[in-house]
């Protein structure tokens, strides 16, 4: 076989990879689209993407990873324009509180919206095995952790965070530090370690909390950023935070329905 030969049969081949893992992440998808409470078997989730359980062991080592895409797919929306803005320096909201909230409100609405794929996610990944567990096997050396926070529970809204964070009146004091986000190495910046300790927070409060459908994300959203304020803007008054919280709530819902 030539270079060119081999080349055109590896682009093949990785074209075939990616659409069987797109296939297997919309299958995972379909099966927990507006289910509240329910939960699927990595067989069955390789059935409905019409494919066997080995392929989705090969393609993806487990459950959780499935979980962990399809979920962040839920996400994007809200996150990738933060990435994108970010890069192109066009990411300059007025009001650092307001853009807090916002961030939150529409992260815990969404993954409520998905409760049965949230909470399965959840379930998947402390169901991981130690010896794979990506926090357990690094344990308290964060530094170890660059370049692999995407692999952690809630790693992909602690990236988005931490951009939210990364301006007043929040990058300052216990927040602001090394930071495992650069690819080119250790930058100063919102630790890693602090968005990602938020972001699983947040997850694990929307798992055990139980109440109607609009008023949890609303609760999630409050105790997070109640927390986050109180250690990391302490002159901003949190007792104003309920009242921007419900002005939030209503322009984020409005959209929506425009949307929907």
């Amino acid at each position: 076989m030539t270079e060119e030969e081999l080349t055109r049969h590896q682009r093949a081949a990785e074209t075939k990879r990616r659409r069987t893992k797109e296939a297997i992440i919309n299958g995972a998808l379909e099966l927990y689209e507006g289910l509240d409470l329910g939960d699927f078997t990595r067989d069955e989730i390789a059935e409905a993407a019409g494919v066997g359980s080995a392929t989705l062991h090969k393609n993806f080592g487990g459950k959780y990873e499935v979980l962990k895409l399809a979920h962040e797919r839920l996400l994007q929306p809200i996150i990738e324009p933060i990435f994108e803005g970010f890069k192109a320096d066009t990411y300059h909201p007025k009001d650092g509180v307001d853009e807090l909230l916002r961030f939150l409100y529409r992260v815990t609405k969404t993954c409520r919206d998905n409760r049965a794929l949230t909470n399965a996610l959840i379930r998947a990944y402390y169901e991981t095995p130690p010896d794979q567990r990506r926090d357990l096997i690094i344990g308290v050396g964060y530094k170890q952790l660059e370049g692999r926070l995407d692999t952690l529970l809630g790693g992909y809204i602690a990236q988005g965070l931490r951009i939210v964070l990364d301006r007043a009146p929040f990058a300052a004091g216990e927040l602001f530090g090394e930071s495992f986000f650069a690819g080119g190495g250790w930058n100063s910046g919102i630790r890693g370690e602090a968005t990602w300790e938020i972001s699983r927070n947040l997850l694990e409060h929307l798992y055990h909390l139980t109440g109607g459908e609009e008023d949890v994300p609303v609760k999630v959203t409050r105790k997070i950023a109640n927390n986050i304020v109180d250690r990391y803007a302490k002159d901003v008054p949190i007792v104003e935070l309920g009242d921007r919280l419900d002005r939030i709530r209503a322009q984020v819902d409005a959209q929506d329905r425009t949307d929907g």
